[in-house]
């Protein structure tokens, strides 16, 4: 649990969304909870308003946790043949395409692990956002002038907050759907055991139940839980948990009682997890005449929902490493030249005293000897990671390439590529020709050369075979 004033935003169609709590021995009190209607989508008023609000409560700009709403947000549930983190992201980096309207370079992606099957499959749970969304969070964040912490979807907050309810261990083994309304969408998360298993956002809120939308949102919802069905078969929900966004959360009870026939329970959303609302603090978000949701950010700033669910773009976290990096360089540089000139002017003097201080001085000087190679390698560090970031165009077009050229009944293990340009592929196939024929295809690429077959291994798995497969060669000039 933190032990800091942390603060999370959510910017919406329709709101921004900013919650500021301070965290003290794992008690969350709320120092400022506000929602502003936006008036435009273009990213400087949305920034104006931005920096407009954290410049009149005196909001600290920088550790900023940013919520993707979920509407923005395709879901897949996969089942992979692999169970470690890097053989499933290399997995996902080739399937997913075939599952959203985008290209690859066009998409970030993250996903929760749900379950490790005996069989060596994984079930999991991949959320897919399209850069572009990404981008304009990011435009914003930098015109306003701010510094973010993470970069998450709104169902990992729900996470968060839900994992912090007073009641959550009562729960822990049922299959629960949280219920989570607003004025003019709701948010549907489906848990079991504190993990997140399903989530689904639906265009009807507060403001279409009195206007005979009701029926509308009891029948999306239904669709949803046979989707939920669907995918985990072996889960049923036995109860649902309405949060409190609006006096008319009674509404949507009674409907939702009357019709699915299941116990429904109503949260408050602060008190329901222990935050208090500090005396001197805002409180117009709470006090609002629009039925907004914060949960998600509350969750955020509780529960640092934020490492489930990640989708700052890798070349961000590249910049950031760098920055951090260069920092730390510079800090050592000055250190050493300090300390050099500390040493030198200690050495004249103890030249100009005794000369028996001289001792003293090589063994400060040997001292330093680690810090200049820690600097050093560091120095090295910087330059590796900038010569990666020119090649970003290059590292797509190899990708590219292999699209191109790979049998569909191929997938890959690895693929790696060191400085001096070697290239190792290693995978599997289910045909043994394919691997011929995927190693003539690199022969005869202009990309590749040197193509070396390392070896091809008949295998045999649950009654079926395959070839696994490692070649070789080195990327052209």
């Amino acid at each position: 649990m933190k032990n800091d004033t942390v603060t999370a935003l959510e910017i919406t169609p329709k709101y921004l969304k900013l919650l500021h709590a301070n965290i003290q021995k794992g008690k969350c009190s709320v120092l400022h909870s506000i929602v502003r209607s936006l008036e435009s989508d273009g990213t400087k008023d949305i920034a104006g308003v931005l920096r407009e609000t954290i410049s009149s409560h005196k909001i600290p700009a920088s550790s900023v946790s940013v919520i993707i709403p979920r509407h923005q947000v395709i879901q897949k549930v996969m089942h992979l043949p692999a169970q470690n983190d890097a053989e499933i992201r290399d997995m996902l980096n080739l399937q997913i395409p075939q599952h959203v309207p985008f290209a690859r370079e066009e998409i970030i992606f993250d996903y929760l692990l749900l379950e490790k099957e005996g069989s060596g499959y994984a079930k999991v749970l991949v959320y897919v956002c399209a850069r572009e969304i990404i981008k304009k969070v990011l435009d914003v964040i930098e015109a306003a002038k701010l510094e973010f912490d993470s970069l998450s979807l709104s169902s990992a907050g729900i996470r968060g907050w839900w994992r912090q309810l007073k009641s959550f261990k009562d729960n822990f083994s049922e299959v629960s759907l949280l219920v989570n309304m607003e004025d003019s969408h709701v948010e549907l998360c489906f848990f079991h055991e504190g993990r997140l298993l399903f989530s689904r956002d639906i265009f009807l809120g507060f403001c279409d139940l009195e206007q005979g939308g009701g029926s509308g949102i009891i029948k999306q919802m239904g669709l949803t839980l046979r989707s939920f069905q669907n995918d985990f078969n072996a889960f049923h929900v036995t109860k649902v948990f309405l949060v409190e966004n609006s006096p008319r959360t009674a509404l949507l009870s009674d409907a939702l009682e009357g019709f699915y026939k299941l116990p429904v329970e109503r949260l408050a959303p602060f008190a329901a997890v222990g935050a208090s609302l500090s005396e001197t603090g805002d409180r117009a978000g709470l006090r609002s005449t629009v039925e907004a949701s914060l949960i998600e950010l509350l969750g955020f700033v509780m529960n640092d929902g934020g490492s489930s669910v990640s989708f700052v773009p890798t070349d961000v976290v590249a910049s950031k490493r760098a920055a951090v990096h260069k920092k730390a360089y510079l800090k050592t540089l000055i250190l050493f030249i300090v300390a050099v000139t500390l040493g030198v002017s200690v050495l004249g003097i103890n030249i100009y005293r005794k000369q028996s201080y001289f001792d003293i001085v090589q063994e400060e000087l040997a001292q330093f000897k680690q810090e200049i190679k820690e600097a050093e390698r560091k120095i090295e560090f910087i330059r590796f990671a900038e010569t990666l970031s020119q090649k970003k165009i290059f590292i797509a077009d190899i990708f590219k390439e292999l699209y191109q050229i790979t049998p569909e009944d191929i997938m890959f293990r690895s693929l790696v590529i060191n400085q001096k340009g070697k290239f190792l592929i290693e995978g599997y196939a289910v045909e043994g020709m394919s691997v011929n024929s995927f190693q003539n295809s690199l022969v005869n690429s202009k990309m590749f050369s040197g193509v070396s077959l390392q070896f091809a291994t008949k295998r045999k798995r649950l009654k079926k075979e395959y070839t696994e497969f490692k070649i070789s060669c080195q990327l052209a000039e």
